[in-house]
């Protein structure tokens, strides 16, 4: 169950004053003070009553002046989404159980809309204990409940001559029906700030109004409802608005101008109009159109054309100096290889090209002349944060296995979650990936790795271990040290989630201690022990990177990190010339984050010795100031000055130079060319 801390506190404090004031007003009346309502003040003590209300609903007027960001979704907690439904329908039911007494066709319909919105809140609690979004006409019937519910009360309260002793009951029904409007209205994007202010006014309003109300059961379970639905309904920050306008550039508005005005229908379809839809800028624009790759060439003859796909209806114009893919609308059928069509058939309408793409967010096109093509209701979903395959999941990611992983890419990147079917669908078919070429695999892991955090790299286990099957032995495996309190691909997942969003150190990172399974064994004590780990598991790394055909220096440069990962750098300066002298600076500071993420990544709580690396830092930029000597090429000689002093040349002027090296890094010579001279001397005569 989660609940969000800083609505849950104003909202308690809201139901902790109605309290209060519920058990002043029950102690007026044992006492024999009829005072049902805050305008009465025939006890002295009332004006505690007065104090507490206007405190309480200037509170929540403050709390809520602030406009909320138009960039806000909700998301409801499963459990108490069950708890407040259930509250709620048994405190409808329990009004409608009143309403019944009468005869009159108004309490007949209130009624029947209260027995109808009690079973949509138990469907409710169903739908969400599926892990499915309610829909929004259950929250409409309670509206129309609560709107007849007030009309009731005030035929009651009309006929008392004292209408003033009902304003607690009144105003609660009226907060009850505004914060049940703009509940519903969440459910279609509505204002967040709004709901808060009137469900915490309720839960107020309905507390205080039980003292000397008939219906004292209902309002109890209203209250109980909205504080629920307050403390676990939190905003987040929404993917898009519904008011974003797309705006294309203008070689891309060109493109589809010459298609259109040549009779053929055109739309930016895909990645370019999700990214818009988010406020991103997108780095490419596709078209997709009605007019064939032979029409295509006939309208921008005039331009510069690629043709390399046009066997597969794509054609690339040149505009502006920019790259525009356009492709005639399609279908594909039958994909024996998991990844190219068997065949591939021209259509008529966006809504068939449409239906052969991968995910819902990227199923969508727009035309400034024709609209908004989404028949698929990505743009809900993307608002909603939802990824969502198009169609059948299975089938999907049947004709491409690499769906899998750029799905993992899209949830990740643009804080999506998949719903459960596709999630089911990503891990159950992970397999498939195997029969994809390795660089296709490689291009979407250096894509997705810089993006992940700890929550990613767990969810998608079954997906990250089925392309790197070296690391499955490390999920769930036991450490069994006591510098670990995580399994081996938990710390994996924390130490990668800690590097910094360098290519190299993440991949470093998630392969620094695959081989720790292979080296492991239990003294006895059953403490667990890897003795040669870093090695091992930069061997594997090195055969990870060769088998993904990684680039050679990225593969070295991870294999590095990763061998000397286990590297005890001291804060000393002549240790730490001589490893810049071995590593490099990126090389140097690289390793520094690798160890530094690794070390705040075991989850025991115990302090690590992490100020070192502080201490390191400072002798490294101190080093870096002094324009410090790390290699041969430093020395204020070099091998000509050797020959120029009559040596012959041979390996040992080469084991001269490294000797001199060695000694300016360890302060016994200054890097200056008469000392070197002189021990160069010394060193060849000996």
């Amino acid at each position: 169950m989660k609940i969000h801390p800083k609505a849950a506190a104003i909202s308690v404090s809201c139901a902790i004053s109605g309290l209060l004031t519920c058990l002043l007003r029950l102690w007026f009346l044992t006492g024999g003070t009829d005072d049902r309502g805050m305008l009465i003040a025939s006890h002295p003590g009332n004006i505690l009553v007065w104090v507490l209300t206007a405190a309480t609903a200037l509170a929540i007027f403050w709390f809520g002046r602030k406009p909320a960001s138009s960039k806000v979704r909700t998301v409801q907690a499963p459990i108490p989404g069950i708890l407040s439904t259930l509250a709620a329908s048994i405190g409808i039911t329990s009004a409608v159980g009143l309403l019944f007494r009468g005869n009159a066709p108004l309490h007949t319909l209130a009624g029947i809309v209260g027995v109808l919105a009690a079973m949509g809140f138990i469907l409710a609690a169903v739908l969400r204990w599926r892990k499915l979004r309610p829909h929004f006409l259950i929250y409409c019937a309670v509206v129309v409940f609560l709107m007849l519910f007030p009309i009731y009360q005030y035929q009651q309260w009309s006929a008392v001559p004292q209408l003033d002793r009902y304003i607690f009951q009144l105003v609660a029904s009226v907060c009850l029906m505004l914060s049940a409007y703009y509940r519903t209205a969440l459910e279609q994007g509505g204002s967040f700030r709004l709901f808060l202010l009137f469900s915490r006014s309720a839960v107020f309003f309905c507390l205080a109004a039980i003292p000397g109300s008939r219906m004292a059961i209902f309002y109890l379970a209203m209250a109980i409802w909205m504080l629920i639905d307050s403390c676990t309904l939190f905003p987040r920050k929404a993917h898009i608005t519904r008011k974003r306008r797309i705006v294309l550039p203008e070689y891309v508005r060109t493109c589809i101008d010459a298609l259109e005005g040549a009779g053929f229908a055109a739309y930016a379809v895909g990645g370019c109009v999700r990214d818009s839809l988010l406020g991103l800028t997108p780095s490419d624009y596709d078209l997709c159109t009605a007019a064939t790759p032979q029409q295509i060439q006939q309208v921008f003859s005039q331009y510069r054309l690629v043709l390399a796909g046009e066997k597969h209806g794509t054609v690339s114009v040149v505009v502006d100096g920019k790259l525009v893919e356009i492709t005639t609308f399609r279908q594909e059928g039958g994909y024996q290889d998991n990844r190219h069509p068997d065949w591939v058939e021209f259509v008529t309408t966006v809504e068939e090209d449409l239906s052969r793409r991968d995910f819902t967010v990227n199923a969508m096109a727009y035309s400034p002349t024709r609209g908004f093509a989404d028949p698929f209701r990505g743009r809900e979903d993307l608002q909603n944060g939802i990824l969502r395959a198009v169609g059948e999941p299975a089938v999907r990611f049947e004709e491409d296995a690499l769906r899998i992983l750029r799905g993992v890419r899209f949830a990740v990147r643009f804080g999506l979650t998949p719903e459960d079917a596709t999630e089911a669908a990503m891990k159950d078919m992970a397999p498939l990936m195997d029969h994809l070429a390795k660089e296709r695999i490689l291009e979407e892991l250096c894509k997705l790795l810089p993006l992940v955090t700890v929550k990613d790299l767990l969810r998608y286990a079954p997906v990250l271990t089925q392309v790197i099957p070296e690391l499955k032995p490390t999920v769930n495996f036991d450490q069994h040290s006591p510098h670990h309190a995580y399994d081996l691909y938990t710390h994996i997942a924390h130490v990668t989630a800690a590097a910094p969003k360098d290519l190299a150190v993440r991949l470093a990172a998630l392969l620094h201690d695959i081989g720790k399974v292979s080296v492991f064994y239990q003294d006895e004590t059953g403490r667990g022990h890897f003795p040669g780990h870093a090695q091992v598991s930069g061997e594997m790394a090195d055969a990870i990177l060769l088998r993904l055909k990684a680039p050679t220096a990225l593969r070295r440069q991870v294999v590095e990190l990763i061998d000397r990962h286990m590297l005890v750098l001291e804060p000393d300066k002549k240790i730490l010339r001589r490893w810049l002298g071995r590593l490099g600076w990126e090389t140097m500071e690289q390793l520094l984050l690798l160890q530094e993420a690794d070390m705040s990544s075991k989850g025991t709580g115990i302090p690590e010795e992490v100020s070192q690396f502080g201490q390191i830092r400072d002798l490294l930029e101190e080093l870096r100031q002094e324009n410090a000597c790390l290699t041969i090429k430093d020395l204020a000689i070099g091998g000509h000055d050797l020959l120029s002093l009559g040596y012959e040349p041979s390996p040992k002027l080469g084991s001269c130079l490294q000797f001199l090296l060695t000694q300016v890094q360890e302060e016994a010579l200054p890097n200056e060319k008469e000392a070197l001279l002189t021990a160069a001397a010394v060193f060849l005569k000996d």
